[in-house]
């Protein structure tokens, strides 16, 4: 039986990430799988404390070379997300793609066998293919963040209001049905034989919440205050 894991929301390089205390876990996650699979906001462009956008792409696909070399025998596979979906990015993603056989990416989602992953920004309100398109393409072409404004970021951190946020925009219910919509949409439903959605974005873990005919499962996010586990994904 082939092994997968599945994680996102790291989001490297910026201020508040507690990703590179996982990355032995993550490691060796790989190490033992056939699949991994990197569900996006892996890296924070926006938030980037590295530099500009080219030296966070560099950044990044130094980590991944790293995340490769530590599991030779595994296939990984890279989805973008809001934070991480920008053209100098995907460029540096192509190139990896081209010399490395065991690595490819996509956009926006993947499908294996009856599991499907999916950064999760599919579930903002009123969402569907063409507007999701349309707002990563705004995500972008926005600038970096004014560094000056992670003091502020910071402070929602200690305080706990981004917790609050996450839950008041991103109910379970209101999440699972707004995916279950894209994914008729996308051909990629429970009559297409997806029985599991894994997915990242609200900052809000779950494992095997049951609802329209699916399992959903999201890891979290490792930023202060947030649950973050490495999932194993079912992909029989």
């Amino acid at each position: 039986m082939r092994t997968c894991h599945y994680i996102s929301d790291l989001h490297l390089f910026s201020a508040r990430s507690l990703g590179e205390r996982h990355l032995p876990a993550i490691q060796a996650a790989a190490a033992e799988s056939d699949h991994f699979v990197l569900a996006g906001d892996i890296f924070d462009l926006h938030w980037s404390t590295v530099g500009e956008a080219e030296a966070s792409a560099q950044a990044a696909e130094a980590w991944l070379l790293g995340l490769i070399e530590a599991a030779p025998d595994c296939r990984i596979h890279a989805l973008l997300g809001n934070h991480d979906h920008h053209p100098v990015m995907m460029d540096r993603l192509r190139h990896l793609a081209d010399i490395q056989a065991h690595f490819n990416w996509h956009p926006f989602y993947l499908r294996i066998g009856g599991g499907i992953f999916l950064h999760g920004d599919a579930a903002n309100f009123r969402m569907n293919a063409a507007r999701l398109q349309a707002f990563r393409d705004r995500c972008a072409a926005k600038p970096q963040k004014d560094p000056r404004l992670n003091a502020l970021y910071d402070a929602a951190i200690k305080s706990r209001l981004h917790t609050l946020c996450a839950r008041a925009a991103y109910p379970h219910r209101v999440v699972t049905r707004r995916l279950r919509r894209y994914l008729d949409e996308i051909g990629h439903g429970p009559d297409a034989g997806v029985r599991n959605v894994y997915f990242g974005h609200t900052h809000r873990a779950m494992d095997g919440y049951e609802r329209h005919g699916l399992k959903f499962h999201n890891c979290g996010a490792p930023i202060d205050g947030v649950r973050f586990n490495i999932l194993k994904a079912d992909i029989s």
